[in-house]
């Protein structure tokens, strides 16, 4: 067998193989996408293999180490009062009346 056969050189193949080869590819996760939903519709995965079985009458091994609480330290709610100081302005706020002008 020549070296040139015995490689794959994508000079040899027309190009419509590799569109046909990407549609195929396509087709086959399709079908495995569509295998994997039907076979977990009735049934989870963590019931239809054996080794990911947890028995809940068996305690769960705990090394001796102790089960970490959370830290839940309380905060001071803001005050609230940089809410209503006029000199803070955002674009979101409304424009403050002018004084003296006529309205549109």
């Amino acid at each position: 067998m020549s070296p040139a056969l015995s490689t794959f050189d994508p000079v040899l193949l027309p190009p419509l193989h590799f569109e046909i080869l990407a549609d195929v590819r396509l087709l086959a996760e399709i079908v495995i996408i569509g295998a994997l939903i039907y076979l977990g519709w009735e049934m989870p995965f963590r019931e239809r293999l054996p080794w990911s079985h947890v028995d809940p009458s068996k305690p769960v091994a705990n090394n001796g180490a102790p089960r970490p609480r959370p830290l839940v330290r309380p905060t001071a709610t803001p005050s609230g009062q940089w809410m209503w100081d006029g000199k803070q302005h955002t674009a979101l706020d409304r424009p403050s009346p002018k004084v003296g002008g006529t309205p549109h």
